[in-house]
C-alpha cells in the first residue's frame, strides 16, 4: 500500500501546474489588491480604489459577470448597480454581457484595463482582446505603460508569459505583434492587443476590450462581437473618454444603465451629481472653514453670491463642494449610485459615468483653478474641461447639443402624429442602406416641424415609400441615390410619371422644354426641373458648387429621369442652422421682423414618456452626424460620416425636396408648357392623354 500510496502522490504531483498561479476562484478586486501596483511620482504602490471610488463600481461590474464572488461590495451598492445582493457562494459568468465605462481623463482607466488582461490570462485562463484606434496606440501602450507599469511589476507574470507569441487553433504557437501567451504548463491562455485601422480578424476571444472608442471606426468595431462567437462568456467592455454628444462613447452610454454618482447633503438631503451641478456646487472659503454663506463659483470663473460677484480665484483660498440649496459641505467619499435606465441592469448592459469630479482623491482646488484659468478663456479649454474634469461630452467639433434640441421641442408642444395639417405642405426624405430611414417635415408657413421619422428594412422600402407619399400627400420626396440606386431612380419615374414617355423620339431632348403627362417639366434651355415629386440626390458636389440638376436616361436610353447633386456638408449644415438660433453664434435675419431669428426654424415633438422611440433615434442621429472632423490636411472640417446619422440624412433630403416643391423654392419660374408636334409618337401620345384621334 506504501508503494502504490507513492506512486499516487507522484502522479498528482506531476500533474500539478509547473507554475504556482493565483486560485482560479479570486476575484478581481481582490487579485488587485494582492497583485496588482500603480505608479505614482517615481514609485509604485499596492493598487487601491481610495480616493477613486467610481473604479469599485467598474469592478464591480467585471466580477459579478464572470461568476466571482462579489461580497466585498457593500449591500446597498450591490442593489444600485446590480440590482441584486449576493454574500459569496459558486455562481455561474453571465454570458453576453456589455459594460461601458464612459471617463473623464487619467482616473485610471487604461491601467484597470491591461490589468484586467493579465487577471483573464493567468487566473481564468480566459482570451482577450484588447482594441485601440491604430497600431501606433498599440506601440505606445505596451513599451510605455503595459510592460513597465503591468507586467514588470507582478512577479509570478514573467515566469508564465511568452510576448509576441499567440495560438493557432491547432494549437501551434506562433509570432505575432501585439500577442501575449501566458501558461502555467497545463493550461494557457492569449491576450491579444490590436490596432482597429481594418477590420479585426483570425482571433477568437472570450472578451473584448475596447480601448478609446470614440477614435474607432464604427465599421470596424461592428465586427468585434463577431471575434468571441466561440466563447461561451462573449463579454464586451467599452472604455473611454465621452467627447461627441450622442455618437462613439456616449452612444453606448445612452444605450446602457446610466450609472451616475450621486453626493448627497447631510443637512437638507438634495441629491447632487456634481458634473452636471458644476460649478455651482464649487464653494471657496476664506478661512479654510467651510460656511453655508460662502460664495459660489460661477460661469464667468468667479465667486458670487446672489448672483453678485464678491471674489475672484486665488490658490491660497480653502475650495469643497457645497449644497447649491443650503450651503452644508459634501462629503465627496460618501457617493450614491443611480441608474437612470434601471432596466438595462436586468438585460446585463452596464453603462457608468466616472467623472473626476467623484474622485475624491483630486483636489476639488485642481478643477477651480483650470475652471477660472483655462476653461473660461477659450472655448477649446472648455470642452477639454468639459470631457476631461466632468465626463460630459462637449466638442468645438460637434455643432448641436442636447439643449439645442431640447430648445426646439419647447417652442410649440406638439406630438408626432400621423396627422396632416390643414394648409401646410409636406416634404420627405430618404436615406438608404441595408437599414432605410424616412423622415417628413411639414411647413405653415411660420415654422418646419418634424413630422414622420421611421426605420424601414431595405427589401420593404420601395413600397413603403410610395405608401407614405400617399398617406402624408408628400409635395416632393427625395431619397439617397445610393446604394439602392435602381430603387431610387425607379421612384423617381414612377412618382413624377415619367415611366411611359420615351424621350429619344425627340430632336435634342436634353436642351428642350419637356412637360409629362404628371405635370412635371424639363426646361433642357435651362437645365432645371419644374413641379418635381421625388428626385434621386447625389452628394458629388463641390464646395459652393450649389445644387446642380440633371436629366438623366435611364440604362435602357428610353426614359428619363431627375438627379439632383449638390455638396453634402452645405446640404447637412443647411438643415443643423434652422435649429440654431444667434444664441448659438449663427446671426439670421427675420425676413418679415428684420430682426435676428431667436428662435428655431425647425420644430422638433415635445419630449416625454410615451413619446415614441424613434425619437429617441432621431435626435441621437442628429447629435452624432452634427460632428465636424477636420482633412488629414487639417485645413478643411467635414461632417464625419460613416456613423448612425442617417435621420440627419433623411431630413436634408427632406429639406432639399422643399426648395424644389414650391414653399422655399428660390429658383427661375416654372416655364410655360411646350407641346412637340415634330414626333408622331408624341402625337399618339397625347392624343391618348386627351381622347382624340390623330390623322
Amino acid at each position: 500500500m506504501d508503494a502504490v500510496g507513492k506512486l499516487a502522490g507522484k502522479i498528482e504531483r506531476s500533474q500539478e501546474p509547473a507554475i504556482k498561479t493565483p486560485p482560479e476562484d479570486m476575484s478581481f478586486y481582490t487579485w488587485l489588491h494582492t497583485y496588482a501596483s500603480v505608479k505614482v511620482g517615481n514609485d509604485f504602490v499596492p493598487y487601491s480604489v481610495e480616493g477613486r471610488q467610481p473604479l469599485l463600481v467598474v469592478i464591480l461590474v467585471i466580477d459579478y459577470v464572470l461568476g466571482n464572488d462579489i461580497s466585498y461590495a457593500p449591500d446597498d451598492l450591490q442593489l444600485a448597480i446590480l440590482g441584486t445582493v449576493n454574500h459569496g457562494g459558486p455562481r455561474m459568468p453571465i454570458p453576453d454581457a456589455r459594460e461601458e465605462v464612459c471617463g473623464g481623463a487619467q482616473f485610471g482607466k487604461t491601467i484597470l484595463a491591461l490589468l484586467l488582461k493579465v487577471y483573464l490570462g493567468t487566473v481564468k485562463f480566459r482570451a482577450s482582446l484588447y482594441a485601440l484606434p491604430d497600431d501606433d496606440l498599440v506601440d505606445g501602450i505596451i513599451d510605455l505603460k503595459e510592460r513597465p507599469e503591468v507586467l514588470d511589476q507582478i512577479a509570478y507574470v514573467g515566469d508564465m508569459l511568452q510576448m509576441g507569441k499567440a495560438l493557432t487553433r491547432t494549437g501551434r504557437a506562433v509570432n505575432r505583434k501585439g500577442a501575449m501567451l501566458y501558461t502555467d504548463g497545463n493550461r494557457s491562455a492569449v491576450s491579444m492587443m490590436r490596432g482597429l485601422g481594418k477590420i479585426p480578424t483570425s482571433f477568437s476571444a472570450d472578451v473584448v476590450v475596447v480601448d478609446e472608442r470614440d477614435d474607432v471606426k464604427e465599421e470596424f468595431a461592428d465586427f468585434l462581437p463577431g471575434r468571441m462567437t466561440t466563447s461561451d462568456l462573449r463579454f464586451m467592455l467599452n472604455i473611454g473618454t465621452q467627447r461627441y454628444h450622442g455618437a462613439g462613447q456616449n452612444a453606448l452610454f445612452l444605450e446602457g444603465s446610466q450609472h451616475v454618482g450621486y453626493l448627497i447633503c447631510p443637512d437638507c438631503g438634495r441629491r447632487h451629481n456634481p458634473e452636471e451641478e458644476w460649478p455651482a456646487i464649487a464653494r471657496m472659503s476664506v478661512t479654510g472653514t467651510p460656511s453655508p454663506r460662502d460664495p459660489q463659483l460661477d460661469n464667468k470663473g468667479t465667486f458670487a453670491v446672489n448672483g453678485e460677484t464678491v471674489a475672484k480665484y486665488r490658490p491660497d483660498y480653502h475650495y469643497y463642494f457645497g449644497c447649491v440649496a443650503c450651503g452644508a459641505e459634501l462629503d465627496r467619499e460618501a457617493i450614491d449610485y443611480e441608474a437612470r435606465q434601471p432596466d438595462m441592469i436586468s438585460a446585463h448592459h452596464w453603462s457608468i459615468r466616472v467623472s473626476q469630479m467623484c474622485c475624491s482623491a483630486l483636489p476639488v482646488a485642481m478643477f477651480v483653478s483650470d475652471w477660472c484659468t483655462q476653461a473660461v478663456r477659450k472655448k477649446r479649454k472648455m470642452a477639454a474641461f468639459n470631457c476631461d474634469r466632468l465626463a460630459i461630452p462637449k466638442s468645438t467639433g460637434q455643432k448641436l447639443t442636447p439643449g439645442i434640441l431640447d430648445r426646439s421641442a419647447t417652442v410649440a408642444a406638439y406630438k408626432m402624429e400621423m396627422v396632416i395639417r390643414p394648409d401646410t405642405r409636406r416634404y420627405g426624405g430618404l436615406d438608404t442602406g441595408d437599414l432605410c430611414w424616412f423622415a417628413a417635415r411639414d411647413h405653415d408657413g411660420a415654422h418646419r416641424r418634424l413630422l414622420w421619422a421611421e426605420s424601414i428594412a431595405d427589401s420593404d422600402t420601395r413600397q413603403r415609400a410610395v405608401q407614405m407619399f400617399a398617406t402624408l400627400k408628400l409635395d416632393c420626396l427625395f431619397v439617397d441615390a445610393g446604394p439602392l440606386r435602381d430603387m431610387a431612380r425607379d421612384l423617381a419615374l414612377d412618382l413624377n410619371g415619367l415611366r411611359n414617355f420615351d424621350v429619344t423620339t425627340l430632336a435634342d431632348w436634353k436642351h428642350s422644354r419637356i412637360r409629362f403627362p404628371g405635370g412635371v417639366e424639363w426646361n433642357g434651355e435651362k437645365g432645371v426641373w419644374v413641379g418635381l415629386k421625388c428626385a434621386p440626390v447625389e452628394f458629388t458636389g463641390r464646395p459652393g458648387s450649389g445644387i446642380q440638376q440633371q436629366a438623366r436616361l435611364t440604362p435602357d436610353n428610353r426614359c428619363v429621369y431627375p438627379v439632383i447633386s449638390c455638396n453634402r456638408d452645405e446640404a447637412v449644415q443647411g438643415v443643423i442652422d434652422e435649429l440654431l438660433t444667434a444664441e448659438d453664434g449663427l446671426a439670421i435675419v427675420d425676413e418679415i421682423t428684420g430682426e435676428l431669428r431667436t428662435v428655431p426654424e425647425f420644430l422638433l415633438p415635445a419630449q416625454g414618456k410615451d413619446e415614441p422611440a424613434i425619437l429617441a433615434t432621431y435626435r441621437k442621429h442628429f447629435l452624432a452626424g452634427s460632428c465636424k472632423e477636420k482633412d488629414k490636411d487639417g485645413k478643411e472640417e467635414h461632417f464625419v460620416d460613416g456613423i448612425p446619422n442617417h435621420l440627419l440624412l433623411a431630413t436634408t433630403y427632406a429639406r432639399l425636396a422643399e426648395m424644389f416643391a414650391g414653399a422655399a423654392h428660390k429658383g427661375p419660374p416654372p416655364p410655360m408648357p411646350h407641346a412637340f408636334t415634330d414626333s408622331r409618337r408624341y402625337s399618339v401620345l397625347r392624343a391618348r392623354r386627351e381622347r382624340t384621334v390623330v390623322a
